[in-house]
């Protein structure tokens, strides 16, 4: 089963409304991109690879809500309105917006802002396998399985 670092009612308290099925869909979804933002934080797990440390799962939580409500507002949750600047349909003409950090410009309009923020100031990015903070501080984290 995929973790899930949020709740419906989570996002409630960010001021995010919507119905449960939509909620627990899109708070999947914020969930696994925040992963995958986070693959090399190293941080202790539980035997689910949930973090135990209170701040790391707050940082999760308030990064999915963060995601989810960026969703709501820009209304982008694919990231594909951020992939062109400009497109013409007459002699058709399309402009790829510039990519950021390595990522294309609709990874990055997939991921908020302030979720960034949050993940960074937790120290859950830019971490790679052996930085500073040693193995001791760190158990392994269970990879995702497409299948579960």
């Amino acid at each position: 089963m995929a973790r899930v670092y949020a709740t419906p009612s989570d996002l409630t308290e960010w001021g995010v409304e919507l119905d449960q099925a939509e909620a627990r869909g899109m708070i999947r979804r914020a969930s696994a991109l925040v992963e995958n933002h986070t693959i090399t934080a190293r941080y202790r797990v539980d035997g689910d690879g949930m973090p135990t440390e209170p701040r790391l799962v707050e940082a999760f939580r308030d990064a999915v809500c963060a995601v989810v409500a960026w969703w709501e507002e820009t209304g982008n949750a694919s990231g594909a309105a951020g992939q062109y600047t400009d497109v013409s349909l007459g002699s058709l003409s399309l402009r790829r917006a510039p990519s950021a950090g390595g990522h294309s410009s609709a990874q990055a309009a997939r991921i908020a802002p302030e979720a960034v923020q949050i993940l960074a100031t937790a120290g859950l990015l830019s971490q790679a396998p052996g930085s500073p903070g040693g193995d001791e501080l760190c158990e392994y984290r269970p990879s995702y399985s497409p299948t579960e």
